[in-house]
């Protein structure tokens, strides 16, 4: 892993669904990845995720948090594209040049509080397996 400050760890106070034990990551931008990033435990370095944002996978995508999830985020709404929280599809490679988002449960992401969580979805809406193609 790379170095990086305890600042910068990202607190993920339920974890992620499947790796609950995973409370703390870290957002690793590099120019050669964009518009991907990296969601990487700190306490495991080879448990990591690309994901990119939901907007990106699909420009009309609606967030649907709920309640409780806005409050552990300090949220007082839904947060919209070109806000300040973070929002991501985490991705999964169907091969070299295929991917998949997960807009059933994106990854929203407070940068002032350095707060997370996976926002699994209450509806049907969204599915887990969006394809992107080479868009991304």
């Amino acid at each position: 892993m790379p170095d990086y400050r305890t600042s910068a760890e990202l607190h993920f106070p339920r974890g992620l669904p499947g790796f609950e034990d995973q409370n703390r990551f870290v957002l690793i931008e590099k120019e050669a990845l964009a518009p991907m990033v990296l969601l990487q435990s700190a306490a495991r370095p080879d448990l990591r995720f690309f994901a990119v944002s939901v907007w990106l996978a699909d420009p009309g995508y609606q967030i649907g948090i709920t309640e409780e999830d806005l409050k552990l985020l300090e949220l007082k709404e839904q947060p919209q594209p070109g806000g300040e929280i973070l929002c991501l599809a985490i991705l999964a490679a169907q091969d070299e040049k295929t991917f998949t988002a997960n807009l059933l449960a994106p990854v929203v992401i407070h940068p002032k509080i350095r707060v997370g969580i996976q926002a699994v979805r209450s509806d049907a809406r969204y599915s887990h397996r969006v394809a992107l193609g080479e868009a991304c």
